[in-house]
């Protein structure tokens, strides 16, 4: 699967990329919402996870610009808050999955198998 990780954090971002590339999965890295954006016009993706706290424009304001610009995009929100107001404002938005960091690994293959199967999160 085509995996698009939204995040400033280089490190998270190349642990989990490592981790999925691993199990065959093609992944792509952006450290800003305006950088995803722009790297979704030209190279669509099948999944994107993306951080609630980036710089110049936060995760759940990209998520809204998903559903205006890639209405079908599953779009995974991940975040080290354990603010529930934004988990539901995330699921209010569109956002098919919610996982907070430190990413549980076995979950984020379920939303990846999920998402491949179906299309979309399995609640």
């Amino acid at each position: 699967m085509n995996i698009l990780i939204v995040d400033d954090d280089e490190r998270f971002c190349m642990a989990v990329r490592r981790f999925l590339v691993s199990r065959g999965h093609t992944i792509r890295v952006a450290v800003s919402a305006k950088a995803a954006l722009d790297s979704l016009e030209t190279e669509p993706v099948e999944l994107v996870l993306c951080d609630v706290h980036l710089p110049g424009m936060s995760g759940l304001e990209f998520l809204r610009h998903c559903r205006v610009q890639f209405p079908d995009l599953p779009v995974t929100i991940t975040t080290g808050d354990r603010d529930l107001d934004n988990a539901v404002t995330a699921f209010r938005g569109g956002a098919l999955d919610y996982l907070k960091k430190p990413i549980d690994l076995r979950a984020l293959l379920v939303c990846i198998e999920s998402v491949a199967r179906d299309g979309h999160v399995e609640r």
